[in-house]
């Protein structure tokens, strides 16, 4: 990392490597850096490749690369936005990481306009905003899915923060998926409308508890979905908190519904300044399995990390499946280490 041009304003560079067991190797070197152009106006560019062993690698083509161009305003009070250019190439798979999507172009642009009340209203700030985007498919530039949003959030002085969202999408589904085994959306158009709002507590409590709800059309259907995600700081130490999501699922026309949950329990631990520990264990109803990720951290001066990493997905319900599934779906050890410096 290193400060450039002005204060504020910095370049970074970066590196992962993966070696599997049979000689195979995935590797990753980029370029980012933050430019702060207006006093409140900030340009973010990065640049990552890829080469692996199972591709032709050329340093000049697209399909193993990924670009990603913002320029954001960032303003509690008065005029705020978001603009964004990303594209991810065909063969721009990171192994030490993860992506949604593959092969596509993303838009993305967002206003917003803030206020601080004063001293004499409990509401720190508020702002209104609008905000959409859109997903394209690098292969022939059809649309994959889009959004537009009208949102509000606000942050009283006590800390207690949320916002709503009416999001009207689009969505074509080029593949049939599955929730459940009787429960699918089948390939085709899709417009529909969600309402989506979270509420948080102050993060500065001893207990913390956060809110979720979506409601409205969903594809040819109907969802509504709760969550919630408490969490207990015990001293600077110990960080305990779960999570807990439910959906239910209607989609009349086709006489198929779905009810399911995801219950998530993470755990993180400061042994010391140098060694901490966290997990995450999560279950499926939908997938009827556990899955479990076990990290040990060892920070032996700033900016050297060690990390051993357990991941394991385990079958609940093994008779599902004729033949009987196996007990354990998955399981991997990770040795990671990681370096910075500045130049």
């Amino acid at each position: 990392m290193r400060h450039v041009i002005k204060k504020c304003s910095y370049i970074c560079g970066m590196w992962t490597l993966r070696i599997g067991t049979i000689g195979s190797y995935n590797t990753a070197y980029g370029l980012y850096g933050i430019f702060k152009v207006f006093e409140n106006d900030y340009l973010n560019v990065k640049l990552v490749q890829l080469i692996d062993n199972s591709l032709r690698n050329n340093m000049f083509s697209l399909d193993p690369t990924r670009l990603y161009v913002n320029w954001s305003r960032f303003n509690d009070k008065g005029l705020s936005y978001d603009f964004t250019w990303s594209r991810s190439g065909r063969d721009f798979n990171p192994q030490i990481g993860f992506q949604m999507r593959s092969d596509y172009t993303h838009y993305h642009g967002g206003l917003g306009y803030g206020w601080i009340p004063g001293e004499t209203f409990s509401l720190q700030n508020h702002q209104v905003g609008i905000r959409t985007q859109t997903f394209t498919d690098n292969r022939d530039n059809s649309i994959q899915s889009s959004d537009i949003a009208l949102e509000y959030e606000f942050r009283f002085k006590s800390n207690y923060n949320g916002n709503f969202s009416l999001t009207r999408m689009y969505e074509n589904v080029a593949d049939t998926f599955n929730f459940s085994r009787d429960t699918y959306v089948p390939t085709g158009i899709y417009r529909f409308i969600q309402l989506e709002t979270h509420i948080n507590s102050p993060e500065t409590n001893h207990l913390i508890l956060g809110l979720d709800f979506w409601g409205g059309s969903f594809y040819d259907g109907n969802r509504y979905s709760f969550g919630f995600e408490p969490s207990w700081n015990i001293g600077s130490s110990v960080q305990l908190a779960l999570e807990y999501n439910h959906d239910f699922l209607k989609f009349k026309d086709r006489n198929q519904s779905f009810s399911g949950g995801v219950l998530g329990f993470k755990a993180h631990i400061m042994a010391t300044t140098k060694l901490s520990a966290s997990a995450f264990i999560q279950y499926n109803s939908a997938e009827n399995d556990f899955i479990t990720n076990i990290r040990l951290r060892y920070n032996p001066r700033e900016g050297n990390d060690f990390y051993i990493v357990v991941n394991e997905g385990r079958s609940t319900y093994r008779d599902i499946e004729n033949p009987r599934l196996p007990l354990f779906n998955s399981r991997s050890i990770l040795l990671k280490y990681t370096y910075t410096f500045t130049l």
